[in-house]
C-alpha cells in the first residue's frame, strides 16, 4: 500500500503495514517535513520576510531592506523602495497679479492669475478657470483650504468670504463690518472638508459698500495681499 501523504505532502508510515520500518519511514517523512517548512519559511536572514507566491504551499523570499527604503508594490509582488527626494508637500498657492473690482452687493468669485507661489499636482491653471482648486486624479482625500483676501479701503457696509465647492455649495462663510475708522479690510478663511478626485473649490467674496470696491493684490510695495491656498492633509 502506499504511504499516505498530508496537505502539505509530507510522506507517513502506512498505518496498514505488518512490517514497518521505522527509521526508513521517518526518514522520509521527515525530509518531506523540511522541504516543505523551508518552502513556507524561506528566510534567510535577519529581518526577511516571506510572501505567497504563485505556486501552492510556497513562499518567496524578500530580503532585508536598506536603511531610509520603505515596502511598496512593484509588479504586483511586495518590494522595498527609496522613497523619492525632496519634500512630500500636496497642494497649491495661488496669487493674483492685478486688482480685482468687486460690484456692490454682488457675490463674486476671486480670480488668482499670478505665478502660483506651489503647485504640487497640477490643482490650480493661472490661465483657465483660474478662480479654482482642482482635486486632481487619485488625490482624493481631506483638504485645508484658506485664503487671505485685502478690501481696498472703505469705511461703509460689509464684507464676506466664502468657500464654495462645485459652484454650487457654500462650505464656510464668514463676515465682517466695517466701521468709521477702519482702513483696508484684510479677511481669511479656512477649513478641512473631505474632496474627492475632479472637485474643485473657490474663493467668493462680497461687499456692500454702497459701489464698486477693489480686492487688491498689491498694496503699499507689499505683494501677495491675497491669495488662495490648498493643502492635503490625509485620506
Amino acid at each position: 500500500m502506499a504511504n499516505p501523504t498530508t496537505n502539505y505532502g509530507f510522506v507517513l508510515p502506512t498505518s496498514s503495514d505488518l512490517v514497518t520500518d521505522l527509521p526508513a519511514d521517518f526518514d522520509v517523512a521527515l525530509q518531506g517535513v523540511d522541504t516543505r517548512l523551508k518552502a513556507l519559511q524561506p528566510g534567510t536572514t535577519l529581518g526577511d520576510l516571506a510572501y505567497s507566491s504563485a505556486t501552492a504551499n510556497t513562499n518567496t523570499r524578500l530580503g532585508i531592506g536598506s536603511t531610509g527604503q520603505v515596502l511598496t508594490v512593484s509588479g504586483g509582488v511586495p518590494a522595498w523602495a527609496t522613497p523619492a527626494s525632496g519634500s512630500t508637500f500636496i497642494g497649491a498657492n495661488a496669487t493674483k497679479t492685478a486688482n480685482q473690482t468687486i460690484s456692490n452687493v454682488t457675490i463674486t468669485s476671486l480670480s488668482f492669475d499670478g505665478t502660483d507661489i506651489l503647485d504640487s499636482n497640477g490643482f490650480h491653471d493661472p490661465a483657465s478657470n483660474n478662480t479654482r482648486m482642482t482635486i486632481p486624479t487619485g488625490y482624493g482625500g481631506k483638504y485645508l483650504i484658506s485664503a487671505n483676501v485685502q478690501f481696498a479701503a472703505n469705511v461703509t457696509g460689509g464684507r464676506e468670504l466664502y468657500i464654495r465647492k462645485n459652484g454650487s455649495t457654500d462650505l464656510q462663510v464668514i463676515q465682517s463690518v466695517v466701521s468709521s475708522n477702519t482702513g483696508s479690510i484684510n479677511m481669511s478663511i479656512s477649513g478641512t472638508y473631505a474632496l474627492v478626485a475632479n472637485d474643485y473649490v473657490e474663493i467668493r467674496a462680497y461687499q456692500s459698500s454702497g459701489g464698486s470696491l477693489d480686492i487688491w493684490a498689491t498694496n503699499s510695495g507689499y505683494t501677495n495681499c491675497t491669495s488662495f491656498q490648498i493643502t492635503y492633509v490625509g485620506a
